[in-house]
């Protein structure tokens, strides 16, 4: 696996989050997902990654954008729950509005 840095300048995130929200009007603009949760998928045996995949509960509300985190192992496969094993799975982030924090420049509210 190749070592690569995802640091963004803040400019940069700041052009790309404002690039979805006008190109999405109504949708979530994020959400925030506590510490613990992470660090329980992190924690995993064998885990090394996170990956997320963009989810809908319907298809009926295409605006409602969420994510599913699950653990990715070094050969870069989820870490999935089958039978005689347990893997962690994340959902439903608390939503950014209402759970944006202060105008900054990221949630431009």
């Amino acid at each position: 696996m190749a070592t690569t840095t995802h640091d963004i300048l803040l400019a940069n995130a700041a052009v790309k989050t404002l690039n979805f929200q006008n190109s999405y009007p109504g949708a979530l603009k994020g959400g925030k997902i506590p510490k613990e949760d992470i660090l329980d998928i992190l924690q995993q045996q064998g885990c090394v990654e996170l990956r997320y995949y963009f989810a809908l509960d319907n298809t009926t509300n295409t605006n409602a954008i969420h994510i599913i985190l699950c653990g990715v192992n070094a050969e870069g496969n989820d870490i999935l729950p089958i039978v005689g094993r347990e893997a962690k799975l994340k959902d439903n982030a608390w939503p950014c509005p209402p759970h944006c924090g202060s105008a900054n420049e990221l949630n431009h509210i």
